[in-house]
């Protein structure tokens, strides 16, 4: 099948591919080896693809064989902002549980990351998601962003400190490392501070909070593991509340805040 990059160069790139109706078959061919060689072609041509085709493979995401599924999801990574755009459209409210997780995964891994900026609000709104693993997915995928492009992240989505400070109490482990790792990634720009203010703003536990499995221990315990890989020199102001740790009913704090 030949595929929109051999199109013409005068085909306006925001009208329909004339090659859709050929793609569409493939893509609903039943059988799935041709469904997914059809996927891996698009994929290998990557951005020069016609952006039209995000859409007929998103729909792809549905698909009953996990395989095809792997297979649409880095075909439209690789698609650059017209993937972006339609895995964006997948983790939006109201999306399959385990589609907002493969979306926002590869959304964690484009190649060409840049495009994933305009839609950091939704990825970012997926934290607050009801599922652990849907919030563990965004929360790891905004962590391979802000390691790549963090004054980018930054600028996009302005509230990412409060985002992520947010989640350094999640119940969730996947969660709290993730958000945690993200913080030390922006450390320069706010992060150590976010750090530092979290743990300066707890309250004192209560008796139901001083085991080492309350949300409070491991949110303490993940604001000093995060501090504990910023920068020397954006840790310094905080090294008051680093101290104050040492005394922590938990265990774990303390032990965290030695190191």
């Amino acid at each position: 099948m030949t595929l929109a990059a051999d199109a013409s160069p005068q085909e306006d790139r925001g009208s329909r591919c004339k090659y859709e109706a050929a793609l569409e078959r493939q893509l609903q061919h039943p059988d799935l080896h041709v469904r997914q060689r059809t996927l891996i072609a698009v994929g290998h041509v990557g951005e020069r693809a016609h952006p039209s085709h995000a859409g007929s493979i998103a729909r792809c995401l549905e698909d009953e064989d996990s395989g095809i599924v792997v297979s649409a999801v880095v075909a439209l990574a690789r698609m650059g902002a017209p993937g972006a755009a339609a895995l964006a459209i997948e983790i939006q409210d109201g999306r399959p549980d385990i589609l907002q997780q493969v979306a926002a995964e590869a959304l964690g891994r484009m190649p060409n990351w840049p495009c994933v900026l305009p839609h950091m609000a939704v990825l970012a709104a997926r934290l607050e998601d009801m599922d652990d693993s849907t919030r563990g997915a965004a929360a790891e995928a905004i962590c391979r962003l802000s390691s790549v492009g963090p004054r980018e992240i930054l600028e996009a989505r302005p509230q990412i400190f409060q985002d992520l400070r947010r989640r350094l109490s999640d119940k969730t482990a996947r969660v709290c490392a993730a958000a945690a790792t993200a913080l030390a990634h922006l450390d320069r720009l706010g992060g150590a501070a976010a750090f530092g203010g979290a743990l300066e703003e707890e309250p004192a536990p209560s008796q139901d909070e001083k085991g080492d499995g309350s949300r409070r221990a491991m949110a303490a315990a993940a604001a000093l593991h995060g501090l504990g890989s910023c920068a020397d020199e954006v840790v310094v102001p905080w090294t008051e509340a680093i101290v104050m740790r040492l005394r922590d009913p938990s265990a774990l704090v303390q032990a965290t805040a030695q190191q």
